[in-house]
């Protein structure tokens, strides 16, 4: 899976939060406005830490997020 698709399915999720990319850098992977933008749009690719705290936060699995599963949702455990 290429930057440009995990940062699509990221920005899906982080929409679907209501988050705007201001919160979303703040918030969830705590970088700027300019630098969460970049990341969302993939010219930045995001870090292994960056897309735990992406699924953690959207409580979907890293697995969902690299495009090897298909469900979003994390099962209750």
């Amino acid at each position: 899976m290429t930057n440009k698709e995990i940062a699509a399915k990221i920005n899906t999720l982080r929409k679907e939060a209501n988050l705007t990319q201001v919160n979303f850098g703040k918030e969830v992977i705590h970088v700027s406005q300019a630098t969460a933008s970049k990341k969302l749009n993939g010219q930045i690719p995001f870090s292994v830490e960056e897309i735990f705290e992406c699924a953690e936060r959207f409580n979907v699995s890293t697995e969902y997020l690299y495009g090897r599963e298909k469900e979003k949702t994390l099962e209750p455990v």
